[in-house]
């Protein structure tokens, strides 16, 4: 099989590049873990410009058949809250916090992941130390037309993120607790990545039959765009690392402090 992704900018072509095999790469279990799902990849000089648009094209050489696909890139959001600015640190307490952005175009459907890191150091030897986190996600943000970008935000409640610590972190006396920093992740599919997954959710009816959606001409499948956005790093202000400390929720989880850096 040979795997060919043309670049385009309308009606120029401006690239192709033929992707390679890899079967170094540990999949997750399910459908596409096995033979014959191989994994493509393309060399690492492969760059993706969200200006132009991505065209598929796979050939069986034994068979003759042929299948192909096109997409657009989803473009890269503005996060205008939190800022990126490394001073400005995060305040989760007395007041809602509203995380805003910018959209860019072709972006259907946004998820906002808030990723909380802490340090875990045992009493009895603190050499032994370990970094973990959690994931705070938050429901999705779908637009009604991608095309024409708008601003959106999420309004996170007032002190609602101690009752997700309390919820999520054990409490465990045998190790000590230092906070580092909160990642805010922005996911951003396009509309044929969020249709595909709206007919992929589980049937609630009586009915379990499901549709099947593909954009692959000549095969079965999903060529689509996502968007990673990340503005990493951001620190909790005093109070609400004071509150993450000694407040009632979350007081037994054995945070002492900030950490210098996690690992």
């Amino acid at each position: 099989i040979d795997v060919i992704i043309e670049e385009w900018n309308g009606s120029t072509l401006l690239d192709s590049f033929l992707l390679t095999k890899d079967t170094t790469f540990l999949k997750d279990t399910g459908v596409f873990a096995n033979n014959p799902h191989i994994l493509f990849v393309a060399d690492t000089s492969f760059q993706i410009d969200q200006n132009n648009e991505y065209r598929l094209e796979m050939r069986n050489n034994n068979t003759g058949l042929v299948a192909k696909a096109s997409t657009i890139i989803v473009e890269n959001i503005v996060v205008t809250k939190p800022k990126v600015v490394q001073t400005q640190k995060i305040r989760l307490t007395g007041n809602d916090y509203q995380v805003a952005w910018e959209q860019g175009k072709n972006g259907k459907v946004h998820e906002l992941v808030i990723r909380f890191f802490w340090e875990e150091i045992d009493k009895y030897d603190p050499t032994i130390k370990e970094t973990k986190y959690v994931d705070w996600v938050f429901p999705a943000e779908v637009v009604s037309d991608p095309e024409n970008p708008s601003p959106l935000n999420i309004v996170i409640a007032a002190e609602s993120f101690y009752p997700f610590i309390a919820s999520k972190i054990e409490v465990n006396p045998n190790v000590n607790r230092l906070y580092c920093h909160l990642d805010f992740i922005f996911y951003v599919g396009s509309e044929e990545l969020y249709t595909y997954i709206q007919v992929n959710q589980p049937p609630l009816g009586i009915v379990q039959e499901k549709p099947q959606f593909s954009n692959i001409d000549g095969g079965l499948g999903l060529f689509s765009s996502r968007l990673t956005h990340i503005v990493e790093n951001k620190k909790l202000d005093f109070d609400s690392g004071m509150e993450l400390e000694s407040g009632d929720l979350t007081k037994d989880l054995g945070f002492i402090g900030v950490s210098n850096g996690c690992q």
